[in-house]
């Protein structure tokens, strides 16, 4: 190539992914991060996935994303875009830790598609510690009603609040110590007392009395009070939403100990009322709650991992009960704990998405149609790593479809990220960061530098280092 040609095309690279010449020149031989085309099966059969936007307001387990079911909280910037689903996005009010999706706060018309032309290793150089932050389970939301995008951290002895500037930077505010007989397990956020603020809700795994506690926010990132609700057996993930459609966020907790998910309705100012139990036929709830419209029938279910039966669902009836006699299992091949129901092929239809563990370590994608119902065939895509878990969606390429984050928490242990078609099929992974020295425990993604596009951020139990909560932020 003529050398002023190829110095004029390593110039456009670097300008694309806001790298180095350097960084251009190691990229020009080819996208090794598998961005070319995937597993044409994957594309043949005509799923569809609707994305929950959700009517009814809801908010998922932990995390925040934006495109997939309703599981954000009304104003973080964490929550999805789809249509009645709350798990780990967040929709009408509340905001969900684990919704497998992000929703970008920045101005999109700033942004032009295929920002990371390059390569996502670019334009997610690496990842920098939040001081004085750990985490088992991470929520981004607005506590201050300030329009950036702030943190919530569970950890073995509480929970921990940071701000956020807009820039990508966390300050701590606030702190709630729950002592170290009393771990907080899964967190979820909304506005459940309807003042305007921010609430948080949080399960406690206490070895004599597991319970669920309210936070509410006092409006500049603190807590202004609390109040405990008890659960019987042994917590598990949470979800807010409302349930029975009275405009107000309901709670709903899973308890994986009797195999049950109780349910607590709101009397609009905040106070939940007294706890029904739904049995889930003798199956066990692992870790991740979620609310969506997953039949399709203009009422949100609530769904959950279940251990050796994939996912099992419990269908709602819009008035704040659930039939329990018709709760049914997804089968996914595989132990599930965080699935998460998204429109990942952009059809107006929820798909299912989780990371398939123990036996073949695989993401897995069952598409759904406009009748709720999901299609049998399963689709597997690798990950780069061994027991894939907590998939976060959202747009990390900006080329117009939606991604895949997940973590590799077993050989090797890595932060990775599969880009998606647009269609309901991933390219290969993307590996961003591995943890030699660390256990990956949870990812969300959230625009916290506000450029438009999602960044990462990661909780990471240290084995010989400290724990930490490190933020992958983007650079287009």
């Amino acid at each position: 190539m003529d050398l002023a040609l190829r110095s004029l095309v390593l110039a456009s690279l670097a300008a694309l992914c806001g790298c180095s010449d350097t960084d251009a020149k190691q990229d020009t031989s080819a996208d090794s991060t598998g961005s070319g085309d995937a597993d044409p099966q994957m594309t043949t059969e005509p799923g569809s996935a609707a994305d929950a936007t959700e009517s009814h307001g809801g908010a998922e387990d932990s995390g925040t994303t934006g495109h997939h079911d309703t599981t954000a909280n009304p104003g973080t910037a964490t929550t999805q875009t789809t249509s009645p689903t709350t798990d780990g996005s967040g929709s009408d009010s509340s905001t969900d830790s684990d919704s497998g999706s992000s929703t970008d706060t920045g101005d999109d018309t700033s942004v032009p598609d295929l920002q990371c032309e390059a390569g996502l290793e670019q334009c997610y150089p690496g990842a920098v510690d939040i001081p004085g932050a750990q985490a088992h389970q991470i929520l981004l939301t607005d506590l201050n009603a300030d329009t950036h995008l702030d943190a919530v951290f569970t950890y073995d002895t509480g929970v921990s609040f940071f701000l956020g500037d807009g820039t990508g930077s966390l300050v701590q505010s606030d702190v709630i110590p729950t002592g170290p007989t009393q771990s907080p397990l899964y967190i979820a956020a909304g506005d459940l007392d309807a003042d305007g603020t921010m609430d948080v809700a949080f399960s406690v795994g206490s070895t004599n009395t597991p319970h669920v506690v309210i936070a509410f926010g006092a409006g500049d990132g603190t807590v202004a009070s609390q109040v405990e609700y008890g659960l019987i057996g042994s917590a598990s993930g949470i979800v807010l939403a409302d349930f029975d459609d009275d405009g107000d966020l309901d709670i709903a907790a899973g308890d994986r100990e009797f195999g049950t998910i109780g349910v607590r309705l709101n009397d609009g100012a905040g106070s939940m009322g007294a706890q029904t139990s739904y049995p889930l036929a003798g199956l066990m709830v692992v870790v991740k709650l979620g609310a969506a419209d997953v039949d399709a029938n203009g009422t949100l279910d609530v769904y959950a991992g279940a251990t050796s039966a994939g996912v099992v669902v419990l269908p709602g009836l819009g008035d704040g009960t659930f039939d329990a006699a018709a709760v049914h299992t997804l089968d996914m091949g595989g132990t599930i704990n965080a699935p998460v129901f998204v429109d990942i092929e952009g059809d107006g239809d929820l798909d299912l998405i989780a990371g398939r563990r123990v036996s073949d370590s695989q993401l897995v994608i069952r598409r759904g149609d406009a009748g709720g119902v999901l299609g049998e065939t399963q689709f597997p895509f690798s990950t780069g790593g061994g027991d894939p878990e907590w998939p976060h969606v959202a747009d990390f390429d900006k080329d117009g479809a939606l991604d895949v984050a997940v973590l590799n928490l077993l050989n090797p242990r890595n932060l990775a990220v599969l880009r998606g078609d647009g269609l309901g099929a991933l390219h290969d992974p993307v590996i961003l960061q591995t943890y030699p020295q660390g256990i990956p425990q949870h990812v969300v993604a959230g625009d916290l530098n506000e450029d438009g596009v999602p960044d990462l951020v990661v909780g990471v139990i240290g084995t010989g280092v400290p724990n930490s909560v490190q933020v992958h932020l983007s650079n287009p």
